[in-house]
């Protein structure tokens, strides 16, 4: 979580909005977010790597052209 935040945080946001499950876990992201310092550009491309195969998995959706699944619709 922490490296995520910290990437999240070192870009140009000014809301990052959470799900937290228990107090402890919105602790520990207002320690992160207290702690912050922002990832070097270097930092920050080994992290996208590292995730790299996940991410692809998760934006499957954003990439895929679906405008055929629904059947044109008459605006006249």
């Amino acid at each position: 979580m922490r490296e995520a935040m910290r990437y999240t945080l070192s870009h140009p946001v000014s809301t990052v909005i959470v799900g937290c499950d228990s107090i402890a876990q919105l602790e520990e992201n207002v320690q992160i977010a207290r702690e912050f310092t922002p990832l070097s550009q270097a930092q920050m491309t080994a992290l996208s790597n590292k995730v790299a195969p996940v991410a692809k998995q998760a934006l499957f959706f954003h990439f895929q052209d679906r405008s055929s699944m629904w059947p044109e619709q008459d605006t006249g």
